[in-house]
């Protein structure tokens, strides 16, 4: 019997500190309603957790994002129909004012009532609105973002109700904008490298031929392409040029381009070789992809498709006889977005634009030197409809068939759209609930499990703290052997 050491006490001790440890846990995880309260409960749930809790609050928001997107077509459809139901009645106007039973007081009463309902539809037209925004005038094009990822967007673009106006167009001839941007690709675009308008351009990818690597300039004009920002496209050109040397002789096989070798390249004096030269790269163009010119001594390469152009030289400095550089020559991108008749910007972003030689930020349109036909005046609206005679009401009802086509086409466009949105809506929602319920299965506390574990703690820790006292009194029997 030891009574220094008191084996029995401190391992009761240890058992009332884990009771009363797993109490705190299982009292903390009831009070919370959370089976993960730090990061010591359960690291990789609390990762795992974050994650599901950022896809659940993204997509919650991209679904807010297509409900309001519903609104906003269904303003713009609302407005169209009451259109739409102006113009059928301008129709049957029409259609009455052309039987030659109407005298002269009817007509007029009739192209009074027409002349109110074109007026009506203008003002419908321009009181279309959502959040401030005109929405049948043509100007809204944008896009709506419903997804919680980067580049989960939907087009919107409504036409303009109206091209004309009652007082007779006017046509203007401006001058024509387009944003033309340009940039040397210096490496391969990852995902997130580029935005254009907001709209996330996808990685590089190389292509089968030669020079069409993924850091090349073809494979970014691909990717920019392949993103479908509207209106905006994207071209790619490689050019390498060099001043040939007086004269030269390079044998087969010393000058290989793309990695396809060249036959024998002579000539007497510099503007002989370049052309000889020019010859034998267009030559194998069909294998390299790179076509070459000659003009008096200057030699000019170029991969119209914008794909890398490799040179290197076998058996002596036969590229510089060319006035050319070996090694591996990258091209330029050019973007461009749909030119239109005012000042406008494209949007550049993304983690790396310069990847391709692109600066960030809003980049202003520039003129062309084209010019584009406008419709100007102080009005707005559809051109006047004579319903004066018979002739003229018959020719009236081409146009207002037309009208009528033309804005059923509108609504066609905007119904479709309001089905997409619910669509993209209802996944959203779909999608927030199973994440939602997968998240809930990691984090949340059971109730059912908690309380079983409450009970059995609060008996461990009793019975341990029965047993620490009842350990503390057994070395008091020591007491015994010494009387």
């Amino acid at each position: 019997m030891q009574i220094n050491s008191n084996l029995s006490a401190l391992n009761a001790q240890r058992s009332y500190e884990r009771a009363g440890t797993a109490l705190g846990v299982t009292m903390q995880r009831l009070a919370s309603g959370q089976r993960v309260n730090s990061a010591s409960d359960d690291a990789a749930g609390l990762a795992i957790g974050a994650r599901l809790t950022a896809g659940v609050r993204g997509l919650q928001r991209a679904a807010q994002n297509a409900s309001e997107g519903i609104s906003l077509l269904q303003v713009a459809d609302g407005a169209m129909g009451e259109i739409m139901v102006n113009y059928q009645r301008i129709r049957e106007l029409a259609v009455q004012a052309a039987n030659d039973t109407n005298s002269v007081t009817d007509r007029a009463a009739i192209q009074h009532e027409a002349d109110a309902l074109l007026q009506a539809n203008l003002d419908i037209a321009s009181r279309a609105q959502y959040n401030h925004l005109n929405l049948l005038d043509g100007s809204y094009r944008t896009q709506l973002q419903v997804g919680d990822r980067a580049g989960a967007v939907i087009d919107v673009a409504i036409p303009a109700v109206y091209r004309s106006d009652p007082g007779g167009a006017v046509q203007v001839d401006v001058p024509e904008q387009q944003v033309n941007l340009s940039g040397q690709v210096t490496a391969a675009l990852r995902a997130g490298d580029l935005t254009l308008n907001n709209k996330a351009v996808g990685a590089a990818v190389a292509g089968a031929a030669p020079g069409q690597g993924a850091a090349s300039a073809w494979a970014a004009a691909a990717a920019i392409n392949g993103a479908g920002v509207l209106g905006v496209t994207a071209s790619a050109a490689t050019t390498v040029s060099g001043d040939v040397g007086a004269s030269g002789n390079i044998p087969a096989g010393g000058l290989s381009i793309n990695g396809v070798a060249l036959g024998p390249i002579v000539g007497a004096n510099a503007s002989a070789l370049a052309a000889s030269a020019a010859a034998a790269i267009t030559g194998a163009a069909g294998a390299s992809g790179v076509a070459a010119s000659a003009s008096g001594g200057t030699l000019t390469l170029t991969a119209a498709d914008g794909r890398d152009i490799a040179i290197s030289a076998s058996g002596g400095p036969y590229a510089a006889v060319l006035g050319l550089a070996t090694g591996t020559h990258g091209g330029t991108i050019t973007v461009l977005d749909a030119p239109s008749g005012g000042p406008h910007k494209l949007l550049v972003g993304g983690a790396n634009p310069g990847a391709v030689g692109l600066t960030a930020g809003g980049q202003n349109s520039t003129a062309t030197g084209n010019t584009v036909t406008v419709l100007r005046s102080s009005g707005g609206g559809d051109p006047p409809i004579d319903l004066s005679s018979a002739n003229s009401a018959t020719d009236a009802l081409d146009f207002i068939d037309s009208k009528i086509d033309s804005g059923n086409a509108v609504r066609a466009q905007l119904g479709a759209l309001q089905n997409r949105l619910q669509l993209a809506y209802d996944g959203d929602l779909g999608t927030s609930t199973n994440l939602a319920a997968a998240r809930s299965r990691i984090l949340d506390t059971d109730y059912a499990s908690e309380t079983a574990q409450l009970t059995r703690s609060r008996i461990l820790q009793q019975a341990a703290a029965s047993m620490v006292a009842q350990a503390n009194a057994t070395p008091q029997q020591a007491l015994l052997l010494l009387r």
